[in-house]
């Protein structure tokens, strides 16, 4: 997957009874409890199936994020732990079983934990400050795996799985058996992407929070604007500065009935002006969810969130609502 073999002989699990943690990514020998790794084929269920593939995947996946390459310190524990999560839990999972569907999972359960969490003003930054290493017990929460991991989906789909795989492959090359930080990460997926996708990613990780997105209908197309969400609703000014870069996937639909998405469509203003026509089919966040029809036979869409809310405005007819999750 990233052009980097394994380079030990081989890789053990040892499964013990009594263990702290769910499983441990020690290179060459995965350590776990015997709920993460005993699988009995005639008597447990399918969850019980899918708690110790994704643990196995997981940690497979760490000995090439937090062995082969290890971050420079804590601060960056989303560095290995995000990309377990979207590597080890998603990406093998659905090559080796597919008919999971390990994508929508991964938005119904992983994408809800963080945004919950995120949501609330005692959350903390992906990309958090940990001067004392005895406290890194308080960062391993659904930030540091699940938003992490999100962020580098949505970073996926921005420039194409393939230019990421590729981009993540010479991060890892340039710093095999040694130590990297974030800006090593984005200087290898801007290397094969052409971008600088470090400005665009940047303050999903160092920034509290994420944007709720509103979205207006306009005579020329949509106005779309974003705010901080907090569960509360009561954002104050002070908490509302922060202005992320929000791919928005862009779904239209032209004169032939064919649709098309374009990924370069980029929030990074407050609020925004885009042209677009509306008396067709469209969707934000293509690629998620399922489409459904309004009255009238009217093509409207569904949209399943990514790491961010959308809300849309009462100006707009309630058959041209798209559900929010």
């Amino acid at each position: 997957m990233f052009d980097i073999e394994y380079p030990l002989p081989k890789l053990d699990t040892l499964v013990a009874h009594d263990f702290d943690a769910g499983a441990m990514e020690n290179w060459g020998l995965i350590t776990g409890r015997t709920s993460a790794f005993l699988f009995e084929e005639k008597t447990s269920d399918l969850l019980a199936k899918k708690r110790v593939a994704t643990s196995q995947t997981h940690e497979c996946a760490h000995m090439w994020f937090g062995d082969i390459v290890t971050m420079n310190w804590w601060t960056s524990l989303w560095l290995k732990e995000g990309f377990a999560t979207i590597v080890g839990e998603v990406v093998s999972i659905d090559q080796i079983f597919p008919e999971w569907r390990a994508h929508s999972e991964f938005t119904t359960e992983d994408l809800e934990s963080a945004l919950r969490l995120d949501a609330k003003r005692s959350s903390h930054p992906v990309d958090v400050d940990c001067p004392d290493a005895n406290q890194i017990n308080q960062i391993f929460d659904a930030l540091s795996y699940s938003k992490a991991a999100s962020v580098l989906r949505m970073l996926s789909e921005y420039v194409g799985q393939e230019t990421f795989l590729k981009g993540v492959s010479i991060y890892l090359k340039n710093h095999l058996y040694g130590n990297g930080d974030p800006q090593d990460l984005w200087n290898g997926i801007s290397q094969a992407a052409g971008v600088d996708v470090g400005q665009l990613i940047s303050d999903w990780l160092i920034k509290i929070g994420f944007p709720v997105l509103t979205v207006t209908e306009t005579n020329d197309g949509i106005r779309v604007r974003q705010d901080r969400f907090l569960s509360t609703g009561d954002a104050t000014d002070e908490e509302n500065q922060t202005i992320w870069r929000v791919p928005l996937a862009l779904l239209s639909t032209n004169s032939d009935g064919k649709t098309s998405t374009d990924r370069s469509v980029v929030l990074s203003k407050r609020e925004e002006d885009i042209k677009l026509d509306i008396s067709k089919p469209w969707k934000l966040n293509a690629g998620r969810e399922k489409k459904r029809r309004g009255p009238g036979a009217c093509l409207r869409w569904k949209i399943e969130l990514n790491l961010f809310r959308i809300q849309w405005s009462s100006h707009a007819r309630d058959m041209e609502r798209p559900a929010a999750v």
